[in-house]
């Protein structure tokens, strides 16, 4: 089988391959109830030519009558697609038929266009919100591009998005794209291999789209960042720890080992959160950001290379002593370093950036 080595052409039809390959090949039991091949989920892994000689076998079977034609009858019936039975006989009209179902179930390819491979933040959204959809019904709505923290306990509700299974985990595609054009291929390949009609996929799209237009001029986090160049990382770790319970989202690329390269990482990681909030929230995170930042600097400030130190004995409680030490253990530092921001915190309060 196989024969037709011309039928399939890998870069004109790569996207239509891969659609194709995991509706009539990879799971066509998922599709089909009577039909007895496996659902295995190999479809993003599978190399190219195996795609295409299986596409090629698939449509030489409905040429020779076997039960691939019944799967792809029932397909264009699906879609209302007209066909001449004697179209099945031929391999190119049968690819032909076949196309048609790709298009009657995906997106054009100018409905990606929209998301530049030049801007970063674009493609992170887009990237970290499709991360975010847990089930059906939040692809259908269009709920989940907005995150919301719990003003009063803001650690306690954001991290358990992460702990649903997510729609992109169960089509095992990469979950590390090395740039924003594997993202955006991962990102079509996603809106592809979904299993909803093209309504609801053109639907979430344009969800994507609105919600994009209401944020993309909202610069306030990224103005606070460019004015503080030197609490990039430290902006970051604060809002992993005060919002997302330390447990680290799947957008989330700190792979580099250049420190100035992980600092500018963690700024675009503050970006895509802040832009994955509602905006009431956006601006609460802002508020406390540049208040907290402001108490950072100073202690950066004071606890700088050239800042004298001196050794300090004190007693305290047992109590108080393992108050210390959780509050030291949740912020990551030393105890001492905790007694210090302690007292500058204070300070602040009391008598400003006064002496």
């Amino acid at each position: 089988m196989g024969t037709q080595n011309n039928l399939w052409l890998e870069k004109k039809d790569h996207r239509a391959m891969f659609f194709l390959y995991n509706r009539f090949i990879e799971n066509a039991g998922f599709y089909n109830d009577n039909s007895s091949r496996l659902k295995t989920r190999e479809t993003v892994s599978a190399p190219p030519q195996k795609i295409i000689s299986d596409l090629t076998d698939f449509v030489d079977f409905v040429v020779d009558d076997r039960g691939e034609r019944e799967d792809l009858i029932g397909a264009l019936k699906s879609f209302d697609i007209n066909y001449d039975r004697d179209e099945l006989n031929t391999s190119f009209k049968v690819k032909g038929l076949m196309l048609k179902v790709f298009y009657q179930s995906c997106l054009g390819a100018n409905d990606f266009d929209w998301i530049s491979n030049s801007d970063d933040r674009l493609v992170n959204f887009i990237w970290a919100s499709i991360l975010l959809i847990s089930n059906e019904d939040q692809f259908r709505d269009g709920v989940f591009q907005s995150i919301s923290i719990d003003k009063t306990a803001p650690r306690s509700e954001l991290y358990d998005t992460y702990e649903n299974k997510l729609l992109y985990s169960s089509l095992h595609l990469n979950n590390h794209p090395a740039s924003n054009r594997g993202k955006i291929f991962n990102i079509t390949l996603f809106f592809d291999l979904c299993r909803f009609d093209l309504r609801e996929k053109t639907s979430l799209m344009n969800i994507l789209k609105s919600r994009w237009s209401g944020i993309k001029n909202s610069s306030k986090v990224i103005n606070w960042l460019s004015k503080n160049e030197c609490l990039w990382g430290w902006a970051w770790d604060y809002a992993f720890s005060r919002y997302l319970n330390s447990k680290e989202p799947l957008w989330l690329e700190l792979n580099s080992t250049e420190s100035y390269e992980i600092e500018k990482s963690k700024k675009m990681a503050l970006i895509t959160f802040n832009d994955l909030l509602r905006l009431e929230h956006q601006l609460l995170v802002i508020s406390e950001l540049k208040k907290s930042g402001a108490q950072q600097k100073y202690r950066m400030k004071l606890q700088g290379e050239g800042a004298p130190r001196k050794m300090v004995q004190i007693s305290m409680s047992v109590s108080t002593k393992d108050k210390l030490k959780k509050l030291a253990d949740r912020e990551n530092q030393k105890m001492n370093h905790v007694v210090e921001m302690l007292i500058n915190e204070r300070y602040l309060q009391l008598y400003g950036n006064n002496q």
